[in-house]
């Protein structure tokens, strides 16, 4: 239905990530900008024990780090948690004419309400790394007020949804979260 939205678009990744070393659970709650929302990223952190934490992720300047596509996986290393903002398009506008055309099989939902051009992928991949360091034990806010932590964010070309990493990232970043001297 091409009308205004109520609520905005509140999503979390498909595949969050668990480590069994310290047995913190990761995941991603997000919004796109758009239908009613500026937009957020939060790092949702539990620990099996107590509240879901929530952290602002927030970029060199301090400004909120805003999600253009999806936060498809999450994954972690020894020092870092790492989101994706994957090629892979999540709009309001889609998901209803997936449906209508589920509920209306046969009829061409999207060309008759004009939706035949939806929002393009980037060609490109971002990620978002956030130093472990940075989120110490029980300091993340509630959903309504997250503790801001700051993201380093990389963009590398071509577009992609899963991703791998190696545990142990020791001597490959440096402290900071940026990109060590020697692999720049």
């Amino acid at each position: 239905i091409p009308a205004p939205w109520v609520f905005p678009l509140h999503l979390t990744s498909a595949h969050p990530v668990e480590d069994p070393r310290t047995g913190e659970f990761f995941t991603a709650n997000f919004a796109n900008p758009g239908a009613g929302s500026p937009g957020f990223t939060h790092l949702v952190r539990w620990a099996k024990a107590g509240a879901l934490e929530h952290f602002q992720l927030v970029d060199e300047g301090g400004d909120p780090i805003v999600i253009e596509q999806c936060v498809h996986q999450v994954a972690i290393t020894k020092n870092h948690v790492i989101l994706q903002d994957s090629a892979f398009v999540v709009e309001m506008r889609q998901m209803a004419y997936d449906i209508a055309e589920l509920l209306l099989p046969g009829i061409p939902v999207r060309e008759l309400l004009g939706g035949t051009q939806m929002r393009a992928q980037r060609p490109s991949t971002v990620l978002y790394l956030i130093p472990r360091r940075s989120l110490r034990p029980r300091s993340g806010g509630h959903a309504g007020h997250p503790t801001a932590v700051r993201a380093l964010r990389v963009e590398i070309p071509g577009e992609s949804v899963h991703f791998v990493t190696q545990y142990d990232d020791d001597g490959r970043l440096d402290h900071d979260g940026e990109v060590g001297a020697q692999h720049r």
